[in-house]
């Protein structure tokens, strides 16, 4: 589908809208494009070409975005978190987990020690577009 008919495609489900019964309030969300690139110069290089002011935000530990509010809607660029920020360790904590010695119906958990970390996502990926 190329882009003009992408277009038109949504000026046709926007004649759907407005001249049904259908009432937002209670059926539908905001308007959204989500869009997904492999890696962060695929994010900068889209959102320079889109323009505009964008936002950071994640979905969960996997989903990195840059978002665009446009008119009440939104134009989401997303990638995997991993080919995008840089995933630092700051230190460790105790968890329970099931013990994998143990074979009965119920098992029990021992405590272990895990990474704690958070993401650090760079500010250059929005280098080009509006801030």
């Amino acid at each position: 589908m190329n882009k003009t008919e992408y277009v038109a495609a949504l000026r046709g489900m926007a004649d759907v809208i407005e001249q049904s019964a259908l009432d937002p309030d209670t059926y539908m969300s905001r308007p959204m494009l989500n869009l997904f690139v492999e890696n962060a110069d695929a994010m900068a290089a889209l959102v320079r070409q889109i323009g505009g002011h964008f936002t950071k935000d994640t979905l969960g530990e996997s989903v990195f975005f840059l978002r665009r509010d446009c008119a009440g809607g939104y134009i989401d660029v997303n990638a995997s978190r991993e080919n995008v920020c840089e995933r630092v360790v700051t230190g460790t904590k105790v968890v329970h987990i099931p013990d994998p010695d143990f074979e009965a119906p119920e098992v029990p958990t021992v405590e272990v020690e895990v990474e704690t970390f958070e993401w650090r996502c760079p500010e250059s990926i929005l280098s080009g577009a509006e801030s």
